[in-house]
């Protein structure tokens, strides 16, 4: 995990937040690991439209994500779908019509649906909603799925920001077990509270 997030610059800068989200779950905090989750997410997004000249409202909570997923989706499209070689007729451009060629394109349409149908609309009545669980409506979002359900969603962003499916690395074998006992630990804590 560090060694994939610290090769991109606005996760390598959430990391601490990212870490602290999973040990808070390993130690069944899981309300809080889901809300710091979803501001990780949010300033994620936030920093890479505002590193990139990305335009999108600042006041708003679900405009960096639109904008980030729009940049993306172009960039793939243009850059490494059809490599800029190839004048494609419009509809060639559809989301229904790229999905269907291409894996990458449908990782970012389908992040892009979910975000903007379940996680960010203002009246969903999805269990992990941001607005409902961040404005105290919904007091029943603590569930393991829905930690999980966000963690996807920070790996989709991962993969939205690079546009590179093999950038994962894998951590050095030190990192990697560190972090394992670290974890492990705090499963071990958590049973005792």
């Amino acid at each position: 995990m560090k060694g994939t997030y610290s090769k991109i610059p606005e996760f390598k800068s959430h990391l601490h937040l990212i870490i602290q989200a999973i040990e808070g779950f390993y130690i069944n905090h899981i309300a809080a690991s889901i809300t710091l989750l979803l501001t990780v997410i949010e300033g994620i997004a936030r920093e890479y439209c505002d590193n990139n000249s990305i335009k999108y409202n600042s006041s708003g909570s679900t405009s960096a994500f639109k904008a980030v997923l729009k940049n993306q989706k172009t960039i793939w499209c243009n850059e490494i779908l059809f490599e800029k070689k190839y004048k494609l007729p419009g509809d060639y451009h559809e989301d229904v019509f790229l999905r269907r060629i291409d894996e990458g394109m449908d990782i970012l349409i389908s992040y892009e649906k979910y975000g903007l149908e379940y996680l960010y609309k203002s009246n969903s009545e999805h269990p992990l909603n941001r607005h409902s669980i961040l404005h105290g409506v919904n007091k029943n979002f603590y569930i393991d799925i829905n930690f999980y359900r966000l963690f996807s969603c920070l790996e989709a962003l991962a993969f939205a920001i690079s546009l590179n499916p093999f950038y994962y690395g894998a951590d050095t074998p030190e990192e990697a077990i560190e972090l394992l006992m670290r974890f492990e630990k705090l499963q071990k804590v958590s049973t005792l509270l």
